[in-house]
């Protein structure tokens, strides 16, 4: 009985420690307008959000290289924030640079920030899934 016990509790041990119980799952979204594509991560650890991203992309092709210098010259993450009100103070280690006439935007968000009403669109992967779809992104779960 004694040996039962011991060899179900290590195989109950060796599945909590491989990580069985741990589902990792990302959900990303993506929408393009005109020279525009925004993309938002999100990462969900047992359907629990634990991480956010945005990146946007502006295609700067149309420009020549003196104006694409004053447009790097320009701070985009404050304009973010700025216009993205609903995210708040969630904004976290933004960084913008030009790589081949396209303008990368990218930004954390730190979930326990956000208002309770945008975490509320994101309880699960599912909810989320929705709410993003719903304003025109395309999604993909992996």
């Amino acid at each position: 009985m004694k040996k039962y016990l011991m060899v179900s509790f290590i195989f109950v041990c060796l599945l909590i420690l491989s990580g069985c119980f741990y589902k990792k799952q990302t959900l990303t979204c993506e929408r393009s307008e005109n020279t525009m594509k925004v993309s938002t991560g999100f990462l969900y650890v047992n359907d629990k959000p634990t991480g956010m991203n945005l990146v946007y992309e502006l295609d700067l092709s149309q420009y020549n290289d003196i104006q694409i210098e004053a447009v790097g010259k320009q701070d985009f993450c404050n304009t973010l924030k700025t216009s993205l009100t609903q995210y708040g103070d969630a904004f976290n280690n933004c960084r913008q640079e030009i790589v081949n006439k396209k303008l990368f935007v990218r930004t954390d968000i730190e979930i326990s920030k956000l208002s309770v009403g945008v975490q509320d669109s994101m309880t699960t992967l599912e909810n989320a899934k929705k709410s993003m779809e719903s304003a025109s992104y395309t999604c993909t779960v992996k």
